[in-house]
């Protein structure tokens, strides 16, 4: 981010600024982890969503793996937020999120390393199997899996992520998103948010904000000329 940020400075224009660090673009997480503020605002359409994913993240992670990965992370939340009830089938949500991606770059795609995690018979065979590195392709579809299979509380999803080890963080921080998205603050344990009861921004500060979001009017995307 910091070489991102001074390469911008420098003149360098914003489409190219991910290139700063990594000649491919990144292929972390980072550009995932954050996607879900951009989900969180209403768009006219799934493309609309989608466009607006993909140019939050190509700032600094324009590989083809973590566009693909925050693409991911975008819809499901989108997902989790209109249609709760879609998580009864979590099969059926891969399918919906398939049917709106652009096709995966080359196999295997990240969706299917979800399904085939999400029918692991340990938690921790999901980490076997995805991996949980920083790497999109791994800690990305660790983490869908894992929610998917735990989403029935925020403190079940989150702890059931913070045991596959690995990028832990960023893997609770997916994982999280799409709890909060799920339960909503009422839903997160009053001692983990006394833990952070001090922290600036407040707790009640960062629902204002999703609220305020949230509250907004279905608009289109448009990106900003080159």
């Amino acid at each position: 981010m910091k070489l991102a940020i001074r390469a911008f400075e420098s003149g360098t224009p914003w489409r190219d600024v991910a290139k700063a660090a990594w000649p491919e673009g990144s292929r972390g997480n980072g550009g995932a982890v954050r996607v879900g503020a951009v989900a969180l605002r209403r768009w006219s359409s799934v493309d609309h969503l989608l466009a607006a994913a993909s140019t939050a993240t190509r700032v600094t992670h324009c590989h083809p793996e973590a566009l693909e990965a925050a693409l991911i992370q975008a819809r499901l939340l989108a997902l989790v937020l209109d249609e709760p009830e879609c998580l009864a089938s979590a099969t059926g949500t891969i399918d919906r999120i398939s049917d709106d991606l652009p096709p995966a770059p080359a196999p295997p795609a990240m969706l299917a390393l979800v399904r085939e995690a999400m029918l692991a018979v340990t938690d921790l065979d999901v980490a076997r199997i995805c991996g949980t590195s920083p790497l999109a392709r791994e800690s990305v579809p660790a983490a869908h899996a894992i929610f998917l299979r735990r989403h029935r509380t925020f403190e079940e999803a989150v702890t059931a992520a913070a045991r596959l080890g690995g990028d832990v963080d960023s893997i609770c921080a997916l994982v999280g998103c799409l709890a909060g998205a799920l339960h909503g603050v009422d839903g997160i344990p009053a001692r983990w948010l006394d833990a952070i009861a001090h922290e600036s921004p407040s707790v009640a500060e960062l629902c204002a904000l999703a609220d305020a979001l949230v509250a907004l009017p279905p608009a289109p995307f448009e990106e900003e000329p080159a």
